[in-house]
């Protein structure tokens, strides 16, 4: 982005949405996990507006994956979702 302001917003946005994820996480189940999945998906395309977006998105996925709370079937779908997206 060009605008020093926008910029400022928008990473201000990503690190909100990062702590979202965080909290959201803990209360998730089964049932919500494909809206869950979609929304990351998606968010994707947001943190990619920023310089060294994509190292943040890769270390919110890293963080997300360590979590005692995301189980290995939804951190899968996550990454099943991102390449089938990135295809």
């Amino acid at each position: 982005l060009r605008s020093p302001m926008l910029n400022s917003l928008l990473q201000k946005c990503l690190q909100m949405f990062i702590q979202c994820t965080h909290q959201r996480i803990h209360h998730i189940s089964p049932a919500e996990y494909e809206e869950f999945v979609g929304i990351v998906c998606s968010a994707r395309t947001a943190f990619c507006m920023t310089p060294g977006g994509m190292v943040q998105f890769h270390e919110m996925l890293q963080s997300l994956r360590r979590t005692k709370s995301c189980k290995r079937d939804l951190y899968q779908r996550i990454l099943n979702g991102l390449h089938s997206s990135n295809v």
